[in-house]
Parts: structure tokens; sequence; C-alpha cells
């Protein structure tokens, strides 16, 4: 369904589904002397990463088809295909993490995000993936840091985000309503890959 599947029960890693300890979990262990450790009750099952995956990997698919806009403004299309993209890479981060851990706790920034995602493997299996998002992510910089509703950006950017998966398509021929489907079969694309 996904090679994020295949990577997270091909790979001999265990998965603590441990909560991670506080200021007061310290104390306590430092008041009953009992520091702690790791038990065979404190690891996923495999069955548990299953499941994780499975369930990552449906949110994965209902994200992009059915949050992708049906729009013809290519600036909005260009944020959401970014909010995909950065879901799918928080997914990713959640679904490949040696602990148990909530999306709601993955707060760093979307460039953070791509590095701790390529710390867990994300785009090896695919050149294109990284220089893409990284593209994608300067892309919507741009349109966020315009004044007051005049959303510019380098267009050329753009076609060279669309050339890397669509080598076939000349960007600088198409139309802005082509191009939000090229970026929609982008964050599919992308959800493929995580």
């Amino acid at each position: 369904r996904f090679q994020l599947t295949w990577f997270l029960f091909h790979e001999v890693i265990l998965h603590s589904k441990k909560k991670r300890a506080t200021r007061a979990d310290a104390h306590r262990a430092r008041e009953t002397g009992i520091l702690g450790g790791m038990s065979d009750a404190d690891y996923l099952s495999d069955a548990e990463r299953d499941n994780i995956a499975d369930d990552a990997a449906t949110r994965l698919e209902d994200v992009t088809t059915s949050h992708f806009p049906r729009t013809q403004n290519l600036e909005y299309a260009i944020l959401k295909a970014h909010l995909i993209v950065e879901y799918a890479i928080t997914e990713f981060i959640r679904c490949t993490s040696r602990v148990l851990v909530e999306t709601k706790d993955i707060r760093f920034s979307f460039s953070q995000k791509i590095e701790i995602a390529v710390l867990n493997v994300f785009g090896a299996g695919c050149s294109a993936t990284i220089p893409s998002v990284e593209m994608l992510n300067q892309i919507r910089n741009q349109i966020r840091n315009q004044v007051a509703h005049r959303c510019t950006y380098e267009r050329s950017l753009l076609n060279q985000l669309i050339q890397i998966p669509f080598e076939d398509a000349d960007p600088r021929t198409l139309s802005d309503r082509q191009c939000i489907t090229c970026l929609r079969n982008y964050c599919e694309f992308q959800s493929l890959e995580a």
C-alpha cells in the first residue's frame, strides 16, 4: 500500500510505547530510588505497528483525495499542497519513530520535519522526493511572505517542481488549472512516498 508499511515491518527495530518522561517522573523516580528501564510491555508489537501504519495510510489517502481544493486559484492550491505534504511528512515521522508519538506532539517547522524525516530514511527510494518537497516549501514561503493579497512567487520554481515528477510536461505552456492538476497529482505521489 505504501512504502512506509514495507519499511516499518521489514526493519528489525524495537519501538517503544512508553510515554516520554516528565520532570515529575524524574522526581518520583529519584524519591523512590527506582530509575526505571524498559520491560517487554513497553514495546509495540508488530501488530500494533501494523495498525498504526494502516491508520496513517488511510488518513493520508483521505486527506490527499478529499482535502485538495477544487479551485482555479493556483496560489491557494500551492498552499493546500504544502499542508498536505507537511501532513504526510508528519505521519511518516510518527510512524517511523522509535518511540510512540502522537501527531500533535510533533511541533517542528517544516524544514525541521524534513530533516527529521530524512534521518528516518524519508525519500531514500527516490532522488526527487527531498528536492521537490524543499522547492514546494520555498514556493509556499514566497507566497506567505507577500504583503496584503499580492501573491507573487517565482513561476520558474513552480515549473521546476512540476517537471520533477512530470518530466514530459512543459510547465511554461500549462494553464493555472493544469498546474493545479499537477500539484494534486504531486500530493498523491508524496503520500505514496511517505
